[in-house]
């Protein structure tokens, strides 16, 4: 009953001028992949899929507010999954009015000591300066210092709830870009795929090194374990250019 009833919110969402609230997914406590069709979870079963130009631009076009775009944005620009987003450190931001860097270990290999360094594209930027700006930054009201925070100021990401925000709010846009005629046959690929894409153009636009740089794996060559400098990271600021070009010469955004 409560699956039917959430069901019927997401369809609703982005019709009649009427949005979900972002904390939805608090008040339902359903999980994504029970929110899904059966044709959905076998799409998202594709882990070597990659997004085309045009399922990009039928995303990006329905987003119905920043929140959504800075999450596709961030899926590409920097490979991001849900819990990259939601573990985002305010301190891991550098804006110095020039450009903005992330500059972090990332939450799945933080404990390896890796590191990571994006420069981010000026939309990704000023889409995540925006965002940030309604943050809290007092330790009482955001202790963990985390970067971005649901309305009601709770995780994005929670697995003690099994609450995934991100990924609700995924799920939501893939079905007002399915619900028009000319994008029905987009397929219902999970957020992680962003990831996915991203990696394979820069593997295509340098080289398997860079991409590794991208993806913040740990590397098996024992001088690139101790990257930790802007200069370790350069080789990666040239592709990440090329690719924003690409995604605007196709009308992404």
């Amino acid at each position: 009953m409560v699956g039917n009833f959430r069901l019927m919110f997401d369809w609703l969402d982005g019709k009649f001028g009427w949005e979900a609230p972002r904390r939805m997914d608090k008040v339902f406590r359903v999980s994504r992949t029970k929110l899904m069709t059966h044709a959905e979870q076998r799409a998202s079963a594709d882990g070597q899929a990659t997004f085309t130009l045009p399922e990009l631009k039928a995303h990006y076009s329905q987003c119905t507010n920043d929140r959504q775009r800075l999450y596709v944005l961030l899926g590409l620009n920097c490979g991001f999954t849900q819990k990259d987003i939601a573990t985002l450190l305010l301190d891991d931001v550098v804006a110095d009015g020039v450009m903005t860097v992330i500059d972090r270990y990332r939450s799945k290999t933080r404990g390896a000591g890796v590191k990571g360094r994006w420069v981010l594209w000026p939309e990704t930027g000023q889409l995540l300066a925006s965002e940030m700006a309604k943050t809290p930054t007092n330790t009482k009201d955001n202790p963990q210092r985390l970067a971005l925070l649901s309305e009601d100021r709770r995780m994005l990401v929670d697995d003690s709830t099994d609450t995934d925000s991100i990924a609700q709010s995924w799920v939501r846009l893939g079905r007002r870009v399915r619900a028009t005629e000319v994008n029905k046959d987009v397929r219902a690929l999970p957020f992680k795929v962003l990831r996915k894409t991203g990696s394979d153009v820069v593997l295509r636009l340098s080289s398997e090194a860079v991409q590794q740089r991208y993806l913040a794996h740990k590397s098996r060559s024992v001088a690139a374990r101790h990257y930790t400098g802007a200069a370790d990271f350069a080789p990666l600021t040239r592709p990440l250019a090329k690719m924003r070009a690409q995604l605007k010469s196709a009308g992404v955004f």
